[in-house]
């Protein structure tokens, strides 16, 4: 699997988040890549579980993705979002996942959302990044279209 998530802080930067990834206890959750200020930061390893997710997809994790909250105009968010989509699909077919979205199937991109409500020993719940992609005018649908067919 491939986890999309947004960060949950609405002051930090990509380089703040880059930097509490390589500081924190790896055992609290840490994530391979963020997103942010018009850039991609590879921050962990991929194939290895992640421990991001808070239940029994931490191990299926190829990658966690975070997407940075601290937007302040449409311009910066779209220029991370088309970012933030084009790695989520390039690391899915890195890993020889379907480029779907919080489908049944094992496989596949799955939001923090979607393993909150769907993975077993779920012990999180975190619902990102549906409430900051819909600050910015992005909805399910769209979020669902565009990491299937790219933008």
């Amino acid at each position: 699997q491939v986890h999309a998530h947004s960060t949950g802080n609405r002051n930090s930067t990509a380089q703040n988040e880059a930097d509490y990834n390589y500081r924190k206890d790896p055992e609290l959750g840490f994530f391979s890549h963020v997103v942010g200020n018009g850039r991609v930061m590879q921050v962990g390893p991929v194939n290895n579980g992640s421990w991001d997710v808070g239940g029994g997809w931490n191990t299926e994790s190829y990658a966690a993705v975070e997407l940075i909250e601290s937007h302040s105009t449409k311009e910066e968010f779209m220029t991370d979002y088309r970012l933030y989509i084009e790695l989520l699909r390039n690391l899915a077919d890195e890993a020889g996942l379907p480029k779907t979205l919080d489908t049944d199937d094992l496989a596949g991109i799955k939001t923090h959302e979607y393993c909150t409500n769907n993975q077993p020993n779920n012990h999180s719940d975190h619902v990102d990044p549906y409430p900051y992609l819909a600050k910015w005018g992005i909805s399910r649908e769209q979020f669902k279209q565009d990491i299937e067919n790219g933008l």
